[in-house]
């Protein structure tokens, strides 16, 4: 594989005409990319075929918006004309497999003027944005509501959902995954209207679409999206078990540090002195909703801070998403070895590394033990702390609810305090059914393959290309 983003993937410029199969043999011959097996048979059967389907579609009229893969009308009066809506893809498989980078050689070549490829930490992030704004726009225009409403046209979900279909008819997910109730809940009625309003979605994720928010609670609500997957989406496993970041050539000078003693510290001051040049000072940067970050140490595009600073304390993906726009460097120090009893921190600093490699932010990192090292989960105490983690589940599920008396707009439990889980029935409960820390084992995973590539000579080439940009957007950012 070799490469795995879209920067690199794009260094030979498609033609919209090609298929994507002629690039990636044209990126093997010039020696950007590693030939693989598994990769060819994706590329050549299924994103080929894709994008002969989707490069002159158009999406149907809202009353034709019905296909094989779209959803029946509502009423009578609606039957709609049969149009033919292309079924995307899911590729699933383990990390470091070229997915991504496969997702995105495919996404250069669509011609669709409305088309989008995202993240989906950020997506699901704008998506709870929108549907607050949308609410309380309903609030101002019809003020508040003491019985149930029927109408679609005020149902914030579909309102949202039917913006983002006319936005994006083509969606394209990095890392899609389900990590609580709401999000499913959510997730259920937004595709089942982008689905049947002729909308295409392709994934990559590391969870095959049956493993996803297994035994969540109250998962039987979530299961209608599951259907809804499997009926637009052709699910397709990369069966592969090569992880090219691992693989990436390390960088000449070093950006993790271990274990965490004073030498350790001198070589992060030693670095931080030579990629920063200005006196260090506290900036406070927008987040999103009202609410605003506080970075203590900045310097020239570079942010200094602490693991107690950023992954003890309330934060979350938005949080880590600011700071990612805001900095092209972030010198992280003092991270731990994380056990178990610690899977909100884990969590965190899993979020911030996706962030920070989501938006090619540099990492320098002073922590305990080597990336492979960092997480040390053992599934044997599980059962046994899990009314300690309940009653975990219960402190944040009260602050949770003063943060919502408070007109603190919470996102999801990956964007907020853990709280996706009913605290009294986790008590007792086995390993197995706490399908949050479940997740988190193949996140590690994906954290540890995302830090192996982060300090490859390719990544910093790619970050020095948006320093200036970068360091742009942060003028901007404080000057509103």
């Amino acid at each position: 594989m070799g490469l795995s983003t879209t920067a690199e993937a794009n260094q030979t410029t498609p033609s919209y005409a090609q298929a994507p199969s002629a690039t990636y043999t044209a990126l093997v011959e010039s020696g950007a990319l590693q030939a693989d097996d598994a990769q060819w048979r994706v590329v050549k059967r299924f994103l080929d075929k894709l994008h002969r389907q989707v490069r002159d579609y158009r999406l149907p009229a809202v009353q034709q918006a019905s296909s094989r893969s779209a959803e029946p009308a509502e009423t009578e009066n609606e039957k709609p004309v049969p149009v033919m809506v292309p079924r995307g893809l899911y590729i699933h498989g383990h990390v470091g497999t070229g997915k991504s980078m496969l997702m995105d050689l495919f996404f250069s070549h669509v011609p669709l003027p409305h088309k989008r490829r995202v993240h989906f930490n950020k997506f699901m992030l704008e998506i709870h944005q929108r549907l607050q704004f949308v609410k309380q726009e309903q609030l101002r225009l019809y003020g508040r509501q003491r019985n149930i409403t029927l109408d679609q046209s005020r149902d914030a979900i579909s309102i949202v959902a039917e913006q983002l279909v006319q936005e994006s008819h083509l969606l394209c997910f990095d890392e899609f995954q389900v990590t609580d109730i709401a999000d499913a809940m959510i997730m259920r009625k937004l595709f089942g209207v982008f689905y049947s309003r002729g909308g295409v979605m392709v994934a990559t994720s590391n969870t095959p679409p049956q493993e996803l928010y297994k035994d969540g609670t109250n998962r039987e609500y979530f299961l209608p999206f599951l259907q809804q997957l499997s009926r637009h989406t052709k699910v397709v496993n990369m069966d592969s078990v090569v992880d090219y970041r691992v693989l990436a050539q390390p960088l000449a000078q070093q950006t993790f540090f271990y274990p965490l003693t004073p030498e350790t510290s001198d070589a992060v001051n030693e670095l931080f002195d030579e990629v920063a040049d200005d006196v260090v000072e506290p900036l406070r940067i927008p987040v999103m909703m009202g609410r605003w970050l506080t970075v203590l140490g900045t310097r020239d595009g570079v942010a200094r801070v602490s693991f107690e600073e950023l992954c003890m304390t309330e934060k979350g993906a938005a949080d880590y998403k600011a700071l990612s726009e805001c900095f092209h460097t972030v010198v992280l120090e003092g991270v731990p070895q994380l056990e178990m009893k610690a899977h909100d921190q884990a969590r965190r600093l899993i979020l911030l590394i996706d962030e920070l490699y989501e938006h090619r932010t540099r990492l320098i990192c002073s922590a305990a033990v080597p990336p492979s090292q960092l997480f040390h989960f053992d599934e044997a105490p599980l059962a046994n702390q899990a009314e300690a983690l309940a009653a975990s589940e219960q402190a944040k599920k009260h602050q949770l609810e003063e943060s919502v008396k408070q007109r603190i707009p919470p996102a999801s439990s990956w964007d907020a305090p853990v709280g996706a889980y009913n605290p009294a029935k986790m008590a007792g409960l086995q390993v197995q059914n706490l399908c949050s820390l479940q997740d988190l084992k193949i996140a590690f995973k994906r954290a540890v393959s995302r830090l192996a590539e982060m300090q490859s000579d390719k990544y910093l080439e790619q970050n020095k290309q948006l320093r200036q940009s970068r360091q742009q957007h942060l003028l901007r950012v404080l000057a509103n």
